[in-house]
């Protein structure tokens, strides 16, 4: 009995401790941190957490040709534990400067980023006509209204996953679809209460609302989902149970807009914010306030 209140106890633990973390930033936490823990088995050094220990892996890790931003990820995740779990042998906040030479000595072989392209004029024109053909797959119209809203609403692919109120509304010739979502990429302390309102237009090129479509066809084929764009499994032919991730969707992405259009596999998820941004700024509309 005195052993499972204490198993009881453990898990309530752990369950509060990282109960407003994201299960994608526990997973790759914990996928760093791993590799250490196995390092120090094959080594056989003892389970402890001292600057040496990770010095020396870093070392090691910098030997074996680790990817560049390996080292940078781990000490990531060093810091994660302790501001969770607290370490009692170490404060991260006092290693000296040779962990931070040690982790920009791997960074400085990193490629550099290429911004992503945004998307052409034919290319949203392209995932607007996927949406509102009736003759379309219903999971293939259902992706492309999801990637639209995202490049329409000028954010990132993941801050819609969880949205709630959506709403379509139309006035005069203009039709926007509006949500509101607490849990996005930037929602930290007191921004996890309150909402980030999201808006884009619900009609582009067409005459037809594509908004006004998908939101149907979503609400009647994920009555019940628990997030607005499930993952999709070709193999079984149904929406899965968890949210879609931004690499499942950049191939949607390649596949949808490659049906039409010729130039798709250079575009990923990362595309969609930047366009009407991109569109916007060399049109010299706006300035770069109100952008």
């Amino acid at each position: 009995y005195r052993a499972a209140d204490n198993m009881e106890m453990y898990w309530s633990t752990l369950e509060d401790t990282f109960a407003s973390r994201a299960s994608a930033t526990l997973y790759k936490r914990c996928n760093s941190m791993w590799a250490f823990f196995m390092w120090l088995k094959a080594s056989g050094r003892p389970v402890r957490f001292t600057e040496q220990h990770v010095y020396e892996y870093l070392v090691f890790a910098k030997s074996k040709g680790k990817a560049p931003s390996h080292g940078a990820a781990f000490l990531q995740s060093v810091h994660f534990f302790h501001a969770t779990c607290k370490f009692t042998e170490m404060d991260p906040s006092s290693f000296s400067g040779r962990i931070k030479g040690a982790v920009d000595a791997m960074l400085q072989n990193r490629r550099p980023l290429q911004q992503a392209r945004p998307l052409y004029t034919q290319e949203l024109k392209a995932l607007e006509d996927t949406v509102l053909d009736p003759e379309e797959q219903d999971h293939i119209r259902i992706i492309a209204g999801y990637l639209l809203f995202c490049l329409l609403a000028c954010c990132r692919f993941s801050d819609p996953m969880y949205a709630v109120e959506w709403e379509v509304s139309s006035h005069s010739n203009t039709t926007i679809i509006e949500a509101n979502t607490r849990i996005h990429k930037t929602a930290r302390q007191g921004r996890q209460f309150m909402f980030l309102p999201l808006v884009a237009l619900g009609k582009v090129y067409s005459c037809s609302s594509w908004a006004k479509a998908w939101n149907d066809l979503r609400l009647l084929v994920l009555s019940d989902a628990k997030c607005t764009l499930p993952t999709f499994s070709e193999q079984t032919g149904v929406f899965l149970s968890r949210a879609m991730v931004a690499g499942e969707a950049t191939l949607w992405l390649r596949d949808i807009v490659g049906a039409k259009c010729q130039t798709a596999q250079s575009l990923s998820t990362h595309s969609l914010k930047c366009t009407l941004l991109t569109w916007i700024s060399i049109s010299g509309l706006l300035s770069l306030d109100q952008r």
